[in-house]
């Protein structure tokens, strides 16, 4: 991929500034014709964005810790510079160290939890507000609020995590994880997350947690409850044992040949989605289209450019640009009277942000059994190499991985074009 275009696309999203002028040369080559020559010089652009922001939220860290907002900006911008670093088998001891320094602060960014007697009561130690177990989620699960506790589990860039334990009649415990987060935006990544994590796990059942509750409390507090994953370390989990006797590449190939259901309303498979999903904190809009290269057109990458534009302000020689690549490019590569000889793609469930972070080896819901795993989707009903592109991108996926995946899941005609395409997704 040229490194105009993912440094732009970067750029934009992480509203660093409104200067375009660097990367419409890029561009200009990439539109000059349909048929694509890519450049790979992705590290630079994915370490330097991965880490620019990081100096804001430094300064703002440094001189006051105990904030919330800077204290878990910084500490999540470095994890994520680290992860980027190290897709590339870099190893960072600046960011290692200075995140083994930081550990002390994470309590800023992660809630204590205290239990009630009649009701599940958490208190949040960076602003002291204190919150309830919502009554809908102790109906949803059937739990009994004198022999259940919530406590702090993991960590998250964007909202609070919780393991939630109860006994249950037989007196066998049982063990659901929490998402809770405030506002607007929190309900829409929560209710498109549970939609997500739902249709993958009807798809494939063994390839990610079930959603189990999902809703608003009476105070504005987003929530999201699913099956547990006792997350393994993937050289004590190996490569054998799988409950399901199935790896992680053959339960992401029986995904992507499976259909996807035909959306309600409608008579025949569409591209989209039945709720807005989130990538990252970015919400995508999922209204149905019949052909996915008007949706991946439309849906996302002048989905992604407006709300940029909205963020950072109108570049008109960059906006032509990026409306040349849907009008050539995308046609070229991905129009539906052109792949598979004409016959288009059949529209199937994809996870919509998977790479090495959202995957694991892990114990679902304190069985013995380890199961290889997905979570933290932003799901579509789309063509099944949209998800290649994204775990390209980011890596954590090698040779043995795709060799067994496209055995069960052969790439589109016309393969010679294969590259490219993913190229294209990775936008």
């Amino acid at each position: 991929m040229s490194f105009g275009i993912h440094f732009a696309f970067k750029v934009l999203t992480l509203g660093l500034g409104q200067s375009h002028d660097g990367v419409l040369e890029p561009l200009k080559r990439l539109v000059a014709s349909a048929r694509v020559g890519w450049f790979r010089a992705t590290l630079l652009s994915d370490v330097f964005c991965a880490a620019l922001p990081g100096f804001g939220w430094l300064e703002g860290f440094l001189a006051d810790p105990s904030h919330k907002a800077t204290a878990e900006g910084f500490l999540y911008t470095a994890s994520m510079a680290r992860r980027s670093l190290s897709c590339y088998g870099v190893r960072s001891l600046f960011l290692n160290g200075l995140l083994a320094q930081s550990k002390g602060y994470r309590r800023f960014a992660d809630p204590k939890f205290l239990t009630g007697l009649d009701e599940v009561e958490y208190s949040s130690r960076y602003d002291g507000q204190v919150m309830k177990l919502d009554p809908s989620i102790i109906r949803m699960l059937s739990l009994e609020p004198g022999a259940t506790t919530v406590t702090a589990y993991g960590s998250s860039g964007f909202n609070a995590t919780a393991k939630i334990s109860t006994t249950l009649e037989d007196g066998t415990r049982k063990h659901f994880f929490m998402k809770t987060a405030q506002g607007n935006d929190a309900a829409i990544m929560f209710r498109g997350e549970h939609a997500s994590l739902n249709a993958i796990h009807r798809a494939v059942p063994s390839l990610c947690p079930a959603s189990l509750a999902n809703g608003v409390s009476d105070d504005g507090t987003a929530y999201l409850v699913t099956d547990f994953l006792d997350m393994l370390p993937h050289w004590l989990a190996g490569d054998s044992g799988h409950h399901s006797g199935m790896s992680l590449a053959a339960k992401l190939a029986e995904l992507h040949t499976t259909p996807a259901p035909i959306p309600e309303g409608h008579s025949k498979p569409m591209f989209g989605f039945p709720v807005t999903t989130c990538c990252g904190d970015t919400a995508q809009p999922n209204d149905y289209r019949e052909s996915w290269a008007d949706f991946y057109a439309q849906n996302r990458l002048l989905a992604i450019l407006e709300k940029c534009e909205r963020k950072n302000g109108k570049n008109v020689e960059f906006r032509s640009l990026v409306k040349r690549i849907v009008s050539a490019v995308v046609p070229c590569l991905i129009g539906d009277d052109h792949l598979n000889d004409g016959k288009g793609v059949v529209p199937v469930v994809i996870h919509g942000d998977l790479w090495s972070g959202n995957k694991g080896k892990v114990r679902i819901g304190g069985n013995e059994a380890i199961e290889a795993v997905v979570f933290d989707p932003s799901a579509v009903y789309g063509h099944n190499e949209y998800e290649l592109g994204i775990m390209n991108m980011f890596g954590g996926f090698g040779k043995n991985f795709y060799d067994e995946y496209h055995r069960a899941c052969p790439k589109t005609s016309p393969i010679d074009e294969y590259d490219d395409r993913i190229k294209l997704y990775e936008l």
